[in-house]
């Protein structure tokens, strides 16, 4: 198909499949206005808009009938197999960019934008392996249980900062998200500090990553994984528990590892479902969801405490905190990024 026709099928695609929400979204005003503006904007005329999102109104849950009389031609199946997964924000980004809308940008704290460096980057190392298997739902648990009261429209808004600044830089970066196209200076600069400050540690892991193996997943196999993650999780919990009594020189700190019981709860929980994998196929796929989320949030515990300065003293004065960091990039991250894909090769996941 012709690229006019494509972007205007897009955008006729979000209209159908998210109604209500869509027509509030995008600022046009109401029904008509908006079929209106598109078709300037696109120079397509607002009937044929019109007509599109009628193609598409069967497939999706508004009260229109649309052209339920008929199939989708190749061209329709061609947008809904691209779109059909995405959310509402994720889709929404893609509409903007295609009718040149400003992509509004709440300026958040330096904490949150370090917090969603971190979240990127694990998973850009969950790509790496193979397991970054839903990414719409990971950016629904970051804004709701990582960053409190933040959409998921802005937070990829920032993962689309983000992508902008790896991309600068020749550092990887996730594909499925889009670089920003117009950005605010304001944001790429401290977007850019951030991921100057946690790429060193980021890169450390990126690369033990791709040492892992890559056998055949077998039982036996992720059992003794699990009993090395366990170990791992112990030394990181015990070298914790080390840099929170020091106290030379003297100084606040906060560094407990609040989640290492349930990591290993979870560890045993995942044993035992592993001993019967065909009959327990479904809480397996729970198992991978819920130590893929116990990977991020131990991904941001690590990256909280990690500045280039803070590093190189941690590690040249041999503390807690900076054993604790090598743990992270040389065993832990690796072994856990290895299990989830493991687990989701050994099921068909």
């Amino acid at each position: 198909m012709d690229k006019k026709t494509e972007l205007g099928l897009t955008v006729a695609f979000y209209i159908s499949k998210f109604d209500k929400v869509a027509y509030a979204q995008l600022p046009f005003g109401g029904v008509t206005a908006t079929h209106k503006e598109v078709g300037t904007r696109l120079d397509i005329k607002p009937t044929s808009i019109q007509n599109m999102r009628d193609e598409f109104d069967p497939i999706n849950d508004n009260p229109r009938k649309g052209w339920h009389q008929r199939n989708l031609t190749p061209t329709r199946r061609e947008i809904v197999d691209r779109y059909g997964s995405y959310s509402e924000p994720r889709l929404r980004h893609v509409v903007f960019e295609i009718l040149e809308l400003s992509i509004p940008t709440e300026d958040w704290s330096a904490e949150e934008i370090r917090s969603v460096v971190n979240t990127y980057f694990y998973l850009v190392l969950l790509d790496q392996v193979g397991a970054l298997r839903d990414l719409d739902a990971l950016l629904e648990y970051i804004s709701m249980e990582i960053l409190h009261g933040r959409d998921n429209y802005s937070v990829l808004t920032y993962y689309r900062y983000i992508t902008r600044v790896l991309r600068s830089k020749q550092l990887p970066f996730l594909k499925s998200v889009p670089s920003i196209r117009r950005p605010r200076r304001k944001i790429i600069e401290v977007v850019t500090a951030q991921i100057d400050q946690l790429s060193a540690s980021f890169l450390e892991v990126f690369q033990n990553v791709q040492q892992t193996s890559g056998n055949p997943p077998s039982v036996e196999a992720l059992i003794r994984n699990l009993d090395v993650l366990g170990q791992h999780l112990t030394t990181l919990d015990s070298t914790a528990k080390v840099h929170r009594n020091h106290n030379r020189p003297p100084e606040v700190i906060e560094d407990a590892l609040p989640f290492f019981a349930e990591s290993q709860a979870l560890i045993l929980k995942i044993k035992r479902d592993l001993e019967n994998v065909p009959q327990n196929r479904s809480a397996l796929i729970f198992d991978i969801h819920t130590l893929t989320r116990l990977g991020m949030k131990l991904a941001i515990w690590i990256g909280d405490r990690v500045t280039d300065f803070g590093k190189a003293a941690a590690v040249a004065a041999g503390t807690a905190m900076g054993a604790a960091i090598a743990v992270w990039a040389t065993g832990l991250a690796p072994h856990l990024l290895q299990t989830i894909r493991a687990m989701g090769q050994l099921i068909g996941f």
